[in-house]
């Protein structure tokens, strides 16, 4: 499913997989079913061995999308708001 949802990039060896609305109601469906948190993973398995790496650009939120994205991955960058209030938890 996921090669025919793939756009060229014109960046060789650079593909890209679009979000799109039907996202929205992922956390909904997903939290209903089992094996919820292995959907990405799942997902991405069978294309494996094609890529060296994947990015994914979650919400800033803790729902089931990134806990999914936290379950498909083997390392993270975990971007971070430098600001002096943000050090300071505010």
């Amino acid at each position: 499913m996921i090669p025919s949802m793939l756009c060229r990039t014109g960046i060789d060896n650079i593909d890209l997989l679009p979000a799109s609305t039907s996202l929205v109601s992922l956390d909904r469906q997903a939290g209903m079913s089992k094996g919820m948190g292995l959907i990405i993973k799942d997902a991405l398995q069978p294309n494996s061995k094609h890529y060296d790496y994947v990015l994914i650009d979650c919400p800033p939120t803790l729902g089931i999308s990134m806990i999914n994205a936290l379950a498909a991955c083997e390392k993270l960058i975990i971007p971070v708001q430098t600001e002096l209030k943000a050090l300071s938890g505010f």
